[in-house]
């Protein structure tokens, strides 16, 4: 082979080389541009002016541009508004590239319609054959997990802030070191720092000295030993601030491969808050309790259906059942009417709330029992009447004091009736007396008519000792006391209730002759005898007999009701009737005032108990013994009144039979606005040889007495005028003349007593209607009195 040939030879060789060469790097291009054009990443080129040379269709798609209009543009067309320092200076991406040759970092972007997205980029510099150095940029979008980091992030902050409102910590327990990590709020709970000690015995160092070992125990026992989950409120303190605080703890178990325990992770929360709220509601809840058990009135809670929830021992008092008894009845069961609940519940649903709602109910015994309620619904969240709850206040008693109230008030009503009617009677019987008396005085003890004058006198001085009784029943008396026996003034009450003691009641009386007189106020004793038998009376409704007995004074043993034995003289009245009897329970209380056992408006439980303060202001003594009526046996009640004997036997100035007129010549000034009293009293007071002066007016009375202060040697004066008082009379004249004695007239008044007479510097006081004798006397001694002053 020649050397052309050769040389040709080694030319195809060379040639065919070449060949293949360029085969295998069109096939390698064809490859490269396969690999960008199908590349899930976006791949772009830009030279060192930022201009972009390539980019593949990911990266064309990823910016939203249509095949081949990326090149050309500037890198800073695809930047997010504001990113424009990324390619600018000397921090800018193509600032670094072209130091280094290289940056990687996460970029914001915009795409052709504005959209705005992030990529995750590396970009390296390369050599290129036709464009010199050049940068290759591979970017992925993660916009998505941007968005997703942003969310973690938001939601972190808000578990952070959520733990600390909630004062919630988080702590991993590794149990093979003993070392503990905590978050922030933990640290904040527990009052440690970043330096404190975090293992078991600087946990249990915070725990509070209470809880220590039984926390120990617990996490050696429960939590290691039998794999439980921690659970538990315990106390701690801070170490820093020695702050006691309540926390409560949970956690839960990791274990490895080899089912070894490896940590316990969990949570701490701060509950101090709680627990106070707790300790203060539990504090409240037995205030509520002591309340509730301790009060006087009943406390109840009853479901809508009536069955009783929960109610107070006052309660259970109340209507005399035990508390499970209780618990198992129905309201409906103590109402005293069948419809009383019903019309109860239609009032207390209309309204929601009533207050001292009217209810009658019936306790165990079957007593009835007048009550108040004050009563609310109870609801249910979804605000459904679920039953009610309120006070049941008691107010059987009031409503019996009520009762006796009103007829107390009846009585005084009829008192003040009783005290003007008897004021009337009295101004009528002193003119009638004081001219009867009179009459008798001019006619000779053989004229017949004096027997028929003596005939009115007598009925004029019954009709005044029966006004002193309605005085005494009315209580208006003015309880003088003087010697009397106690037969008569049996005798007067027996008569004066003939009319009212039924006819079925056979009175029988008993009286030892030659009974010794007492001292005692006598409508007052007359008062006694007629409340005891009105008492004996109402015990016998069928019929039956009251023995009235009376006997003689003698040394004795009196027992009272109260059990005391008195020695002394007494005369004793006993009162026994054969009715039903009474009770020992009952006996106990009789003499109480406003007890009774009478029906309502039967009676006022007064009666006793005025016996009994009669019976002590006399220095006596009563007692009672009673045996109830039986099948088998007939009942009967025996009321025994001692009163002391009267050891002297001074003649009383107040023994009318037994005064005697006394005359004068002095001169007299009378005033009384009752013209036939003044004329009656003017005559009776010539008759006794004195000089009167009479007026029915006060004022014209004091015109004279000032003009002739010393025309006078005595006043006498009616308490009741037009005008003035006879207080107020002779409070003028006492002005004028001290000197001169003054008597008061009066038929009735409260105020008018012997003491307040007293008080008033007036000299004597008179009753009407006044007996001549009495009159008389009274006038001479005042007098005699004054004059012995004068003389003085």
């Amino acid at each position: 082979m020649t050397v052309p040939q050769i040389k040709y030879q080694q030319l195809i060789e060379e040639l065919e080389k070449v060949r293949k060469q360029l085969r295998e790097f069109e096939e390698k291009a064809d490859l490269d541009q396969y690999i960008l054009k199908h590349i899930t990443t976006g791949v772009s080129v830009f030279n060192q002016e930022g201009i972009i040379l390539y980019s593949n269709p990911k990266a064309e798609n990823m910016f939203g541009y249509e095949p081949g209009e990326l090149q050309g543009k500037h890198v800073r067309e695809l930047r997010a508004p504001g990113r424009y320092a990324e390619t600018q200076g000397e921090n800018s991406i193509l600032s670094i590239l072209i130091k280094k040759g290289e940056w990687s970092g996460e970029i914001h972007n915009r795409k052709k319609d504005g959209t705005l997205f992030w990529t995750r980029g590396n970009f390296v510099s390369v050599e290129h054959s036709s464009f010199g150095p050049v940068f290759f940029a591979v970017q992925d979008e993660i916009t998505e997990l941007k968005k997703a980091e942003q969310r973690l992030k938001s939601s972190e902050k808000k578990l952070q802030e959520a733990q600390r409102v909630a004062k919630l910590g988080h702590y991993v327990f590794h149990l093979k070191t003993n070392i503990w990590t905590s978050s922030k709020e933990l640290d904040a709970i527990f009052g440690i720092d970043e330096k404190y000690q975090r293992d078991l015995a600087g946990w249990l160092h915070i725990v509070h000295p209470e809880f220590k070992e039984s926390l120990s125990s617990y996490l050696t026992e429960n939590i290691i030993n039998k794999r439980q989950k921690f659970d538990k409120e315990y106390k701690i303190i801070c170490p820093a601030t020695g702050e006691e605080k309540w926390v409560h703890g949970l956690g839960d178990l990791k274990t490895d491969e080899n089912n070894e325990l490896t940590e316990m992770f969990g949570t701490i929360q701060d509950i101090s808050k709680r627990k106070q709220t707790e300790d203060l509601l539990e504090e409240s809840e037995k205030k509520y309790r002591i309340l509730f058990e301790d009060s006087r009135d009943t406390i109840y809670i009853t479901s809508r259906d009536g069955q009783f929830i929960d109610i107070n021992q006052a309660g259970l008092d109340l209507f005399g059942y035990s508390r499970d008894e209780m618990l198992n009845l129905n309201v409906s069961e103590i109402y005293f009417k069948a419809d009383g609940r019903i019309r109860f519940q239609k009032k207390i649903e209309r309204e929601g709330f009533v207050k001292d709602y009217a209810v009658k109910f019936r306790r165990k015994d079957k007593t009835a029992l007048q009550c108040l309620l004050t009563t609310s619904l109870r609801r249910s969240k979804t605000g459904t009447i679920e039953g009610y709850q309120g006070i049941i206040r008691d107010v059987t008693e009031y409503k019996e004091l009520e009762t006796q109230l009103r007829q107390s008030q009846k009585l005084e009503s009829m008192g003040v009736l009783a005290g003007g009617i008897a004021h009337e009677f009295n101004n009528l019987l002193a003119p009638i007396l004081g001219y009867a008396a009179m009459l008798i005085e001019n006619h000779p003890k053989e004229n017949s008519e004096r027997e028929d004058l003596e005939q009115i006198y007598e009925a004029g001085q019954r009709a005044a000792s029966l006004v002193q009784q309605i005085l005494t029943f009315s209580r208006k008396s003015m309880s003088e006391r003087k010697r009397v026996q106690l037969e008569d003034l049996v005798q007067d009450a027996v008569k004066f209730l003939s009319q009212t003691i039924p006819s079925t009641i056979a009175v029988k009386q008993e009286i030892e002759t030659g009974l010794t007189e007492i001292l005692a106020a006598p409508h007052e004793i007359q008062q006694v005898i007629i409340n005891l038998c009105l008492n004996a009376s109402h015990a016998m409704p069928e019929g039956g007999e009251l023995k009235i007995r009376l006997e003689n004074g003698k040394p004795r043993q009196c027992e009272n009701f109260y059990g005391k034995a008195i020695e002394g003289s007494f005369v004793t009245l006993s009162v026994e009737d054969s009715g039903h009897g009474i009770s020992q329970r009952t006996l106990e209380h009789i003499f109480e005032p406003f007890f009774t056992t009478k029906e309502v408006g039967k009676g006022t439980g007064l009666g006793l108990s005025v016996v009994l303060g009669i019976v002590e202001q006399h220095g006596g003594h009563i007692s009672v013994e009673s045996k109830v009526k039986t099948e088998k046996h007939s009942g009967r009640t025996k009321f025994d009144v001692c009163l002391p004997v009267l050891e002297h036997q001074e003649e009383s100035i107040s023994d009318s039979k037994k005064q005697t007129q006394l005359f004068g010549n002095e001169r007299i000034l009378l005033i009384d606005d009752e013209a036939m009293l003044k004329d009656v009293l003017s005559k009776i007071l010539k008759k006794l040889g004195y000089r009167v002066t009479a007026f029915l007016d006060c004022l014209d009375a004091l015109e004279c007495f000032k003009n002739n202060p010393q025309d006078f040697d005595l006043v006498i004066t009616d308490y009741t005028m037009p005008l003035m008082t006879g207080r107020d009379v002779a409070k003028q004249i006492k002005q004028i003349r001290t000197d001169i004695p003054v008597i008061l007239m009066t038929g009735f008044s409260e105020v008018v007593t012997t003491e307040n007479v007293q008080l008033w510097d007036i000299n004597a006081l008179l009753m009407k209607p006044a007996q001549i004798g009495e009159l008389s006397q009274l006038v001479r001694k005042l007098l005699e009195q004054s004059n012995l002053k004068k003389e003085d």
